[in-house]
């Protein structure tokens, strides 16, 4: 896994609200993903122009240890689906259904507003043994927030979540993988691990189901986090395309796991980690009721199957 420390006065820089033009999100979200990966195991350094002037007039000598995961052990064949923005009936209800026939959990970030408005479904995904992550309360681009606003939007999600299946989150993904030194300094007073992506098919601007697959299957590889999303809006074409690609990456080998497995792995050896892995893996099912599972038709093969 890539997890690093570093210094709070040396991160990324705040970025405008993502709520422009879409290809605005897209740039920010790849820039946002490439320099985490490149700092990955050196300790960032004072490069000119990373950090704002008017930032930088407010560092102090404090350290400050800030975890952040963009992707497993690039050694072993897990992989780690993680689903944005809900709970979102009917997408996050179907796209449980599929991980339950295939055998396999998955990482849901909630929206705090989603949680209330559906504590039922964020219930429903933890009895699954799925991971609940707090993705913030309201979606905002938390570098455009004060430092009391931004703990508010955190501290009310994970609050809401500990309410709603009697545990805290322990991940945290931030909107538009935005972050500055005030965020991270609030993620780590709550003790919370950051978590961001190796692969992102957009499937947010539904971009079409055999596109959604085909950008998860090219950029899919050892210790891979997959963002996708539940919430969001209209996401019937994540949902059908999410048997494809977990069949497809099954039978490359891969193990899905969530994301409490690859913290737990950190000091196991690659030896030990693949035959866990292994172990935990159960055979692809027939590939005959994909489409029925993706559409919500589950039980319903006789009207449709031979």
């Amino acid at each position: 896994m890539f997890m690093k420390t570093a210094d709070v006065h040396h991160v990324l820089p705040p970025r405008r609200s993502a709520g422009t033009h879409p290809l605005t999100v897209v740039f920010t979200r790849f820039a946002t993903v490439w320099l985490v990966g490149a700092f990955t195991f050196v300790g960032l350094a004072t490069w000119p122009g990373l950090v704002p002037v008017a930032l930088a007039q407010q560092s102090t000598p404090r350290q400050v240890t800030v975890r952040i995961i963009s992707r497993g052990n690039p050694h072993l064949p897990e992989i780690t689906l993680t689903f944005d923005d809900g709970p979102n009936p009917p997408y996050t209800s179907r796209i449980l259904t599929i991980l339950r026939h295939f055998g396999i959990e998955a990482t849901f970030f909630c929206i705090g507003l989603q949680v209330a408005a559906h504590p039922g479904i964020v219930k429903q995904e933890y009895a699954a043994g799925e991971t609940i992550g707090n993705h913030t309360w309201s979606h905002p681009s938390l570098p455009t927030l004060s430092a009391a606003q931004v703990l508010s939007q955190l501290t009310m999600t994970s609050d809401l979540v500990e309410h709603s299946i009697g545990v805290r989150p322990r991940f945290f993904r931030p909107p538009y993988g935005a972050l500055d030194a005030q965020v991270l300094a609030q993620v780590k007073r709550l003790g919370l691990t950051t978590v961001l992506w190796s692969v992102d098919p957009q499937d947010w601007l539904r971009p079409g189901v055999t596109v959604i697959i085909s950008r998860v299957l090219a950029q899919t590889g050892n210790g891979a986090i997959i963002l996708m999303h539940d919430g969001g809006g209209n996401r019937s074409q994540t949902v059908a395309a999410l048997p494809t690609i977990i069949e497809t990456l099954r039978l490359r080998g891969f193990h899905f796991v969530t994301l409490r497995h690859p913290v737990a792995d950190l000091n196991k050896s690659a030896g030990a980690l693949a035959a866990e892995a292994k172990q935990r893996h159960d055979p692809a099912p027939t590939p005959q009721s994909l489409f029925l599972f993706a559409l919500g038709l589950q039980g319903e093969e006789d009207k449709f199957l031979p």
